[in-house]
């Protein structure tokens, strides 16, 4: 994988909605996306991911590097949700 440098932060959400499926490969790309939005002063986070995307999530975990954002939960990710969506959100899987 190639990635550019970076020279601004960049603060990305990926709506995982349409996804049920991530293999080692696409964990990776998260993981190395992440990496670098943090080196720069950005931050990746996910958000509506389904429950099994959430297991994978969990079971490889990801989940403790990349926060996951879920709406439907009444706590304070769900509040981050609302206020990011004027954010760039990326939407996977349609």
């Amino acid at each position: 994988m190639v990635m550019a440098t970076l020279s601004a932060p960049v603060r990305i959400v990926i709506d995982l909605a349409g996804i049920s499926f991530l293999n080692s490969a696409n964990i990776e790309t998260l993981q190395a996306f992440h990496k670098q939005f943090t080196r720069a002063g950005g931050w990746l986070k996910l958000a509506n991911a389904k429950s099994v995307i959430r297991d994978i999530l969990k079971i490889t975990l990801t989940d403790r590097l990349i926060p996951v954002l879920d709406p439907s939960q009444p706590d304070s990710a769900a509040a981050e949700v609302t206020s990011i969506k004027s954010l760039q959100t990326i939407r996977i899987g349609d």
